[in-house]
């Protein structure tokens, strides 16, 4: 009896999994970005929402000083944020004058890795650099360079990553400009209410949005235990890219007084995979209005899709640490002129 009944069990079991197994495949082969809309528009939590503080002036808002648990179905992670809002650990990034900024949204900030795996992390692990990290989730260039101003403006080394999500912000800054400097009271007040709002939604239904988590948290980790990869997205018509390039030269031409005699290195991380044109357009665009003393580096090929996770959009640790070597080499070719102690 005990018998047949360990053979029952065991087959219900076989065929439990074969089905989620199955279910996991038709999932990822005819639903994977459906399944990442809805993951983005319901299910994963927003760091600032969760870690963030509103802030008097153009930037909005940054994170509140101290630790914050940040976690979503593919992650779960403790950020160290330094007194001014930015992801920083002060023993880590060292202690000398700061000679490396990174600056870009939640793709440098380290969405979804430890403190340990940022891309800021891992540079100031070479002892000639003194890193401070000033990316911030959802930061267009325009806040990029004005958290720069104000909180590292004697950095000798800027790393600059970009992401086309940049692009409505840049081009508010450069239609509008005084209205992005004195609208920021209002544009706080509408950030605050839309947290607000959202915070409310979690509150409502807190059972819903575990299940919902748990069950997204299973579907990925499957999808990882059968080695699928994650998918891409569609590629970028080169026209839109030209779009992007032009309005964030013109951001560095306004930014010119912040980035006058200093190294910058520009990257892109694109949602899922670097754009194959970004380079090419963002390097040719960058001299055309005489900023080819920028760098342009390559990513297209060196971050690949199993370097993101599944659903979440994001680098993991393995794509940190591939951008993190390109820009140290980067670094050693362009030799710049002051080097920390």
């Amino acid at each position: 009896m005990i018998r047949n009944l360990t053979r029952r069990v065991g087959a219900i079991a076989l065929v439990a999994a074969s089905t989620w197994l199955g279910l996991c495949l038709v999932l990822y082969l005819l639903f994977h970005r459906t399944l990442t809309d809805v993951y983005q528009q319901r299910v994963r939590n927003v760091l600032q929402a969760e870690c963030g503080r509103v802030v008097e002036g153009p930037l909005i808002y940054t994170l509140t000083p101290g630790t914050c648990l940040f976690e979503n179905p593919e992650f779960r992670t403790r950020l160290t944020i330094d007194p001014d809002g930015f992801r920083n650990e002060p023993l880590a990034l060292g202690s000398g004058p700061v000679l490396v900024a990174v600056v870009g949204d939640s793709h440098a900030l380290g969405w979804g890795v430890e403190q340990s795996q940022t891309l800021s992390s891992l540079l100031a692990r070479d002892p000639r650099f003194t890193v401070r990290s000033l990316a911030m989730s959802s930061y267009g260039t325009a806040r990029e360079m004005m958290a720069l101003e104000r909180f590292a403006a004697d950095a000798d080394v800027i790393v600059l990553q970009y992401c086309d999500n940049d692009y409505p912000e840049n081009m508010e800054l450069l239609t509008r400009p005084a209205d992005f400097i004195s609208g920021a009271r209002a544009r706080a007040q509408r950030y605050q209410e839309q947290i607000t709002a959202l915070r409310r939604a979690r509150e409502t239904s807190p059972g819903a949005h575990a299940v919902l988590q748990h069950a997204f948290a299973a579907v990925a980790a499957t999808w990882r235990l059968m080695l699928l990869p994650p998918r891409s997205q569609p590629s970028t018509p080169v026209s839109t890219i030209e779009y992007e390039a032009l309005a964030f030269s013109k951001v560095l031409l306004w930014a010119q007084p912040i980035l006058a005699g200093k190294t910058v290195i520009v990257m892109e991380n694109h949602p899922k995979r670097p754009r194959e044109n970004f380079a090419r357009v963002f390097a040719n665009r960058l001299t055309m209005e005489g900023l080819g003393h920028v760098a342009v580096l390559d990513l297209a090929g060196t971050i690949v899709p199993r370097d993101y996770f599944h659903i979440d959009e994001h680098m993991r640790a393995s794509g940190h640490a591939k951008v993190a070597a390109r820009v140290l080499a980067e670094l050693d070719r362009l030799a710049p002129k002051r080097r920390a102690p």
